[in-house]
């Protein structure tokens, strides 16, 4: 099923939409800025498949609509049917790299753990800055990109 159109608001339709990274990128990286950046995100999901962590992804933001220069790409990697080790491996690595992935791939990464905070519905909501430049209410909800099984799919 491909990805959803933008509704008039320049947002992506309220839901979790399962995608691909090619789709994703042929639908999101329309300008160089969002090129670079997608290939930023790129690079970090190789460091992710390094440390044995390609667990399904949560990719939402800015980059999901029409904002010609998005600053980041939010990527959420959701750890909720992952095994204990991994889990950890994880959430240490968001805890101390966080900053540094952001510095160094323009990546704003969470972790989705079970019984936890829920990064993914979290990123469903529209919130403060996004809803005062299109009139919105930031509980309004938009829409994630959810892919499912990616690492194998990577560009060499």
């Amino acid at each position: 099923m491909p990805i959803p159109p933008l509704a008039a608001n320049g947002l992506l339709l309220p839901g979790v939409h399962p995608a691909t990274l090619a789709e994703i990128e042929a639908r999101y990286g329309w300008n160089s800025h969002r090129q670079a950046l997608w290939e930023d995100g790129m690079r970090f999901l190789h460091a992710l498949v390094s440390r044995d962590l390609s667990y399904p992804l949560v990719i939402a933001g800015s980059f999901t609509t029409d904002k010609v220069d998005p600053p980041d790409l939010d990527i959420v990697l959701d750890m909720t049917d992952a095994e204990e080790y991994h889990q950890f491996k994880a959430i240490k690595m968001f805890r101390r790299d966080r900053v540094l992935i952001r510095e160094s791939y323009r990546v704003d990464f969470c972790v989705n753990m079970p019984n936890n905070n829920d990064f993914c519905d979290f990123f469903q909501y529209v919130g403060e800055k996004t809803a005062l430049k299109k009139g919105l209410n930031a509980k309004d909800r938009r829409g994630v990109l959810r892919v499912q099984s990616w690492a194998d799919r990577l560009k060499t």
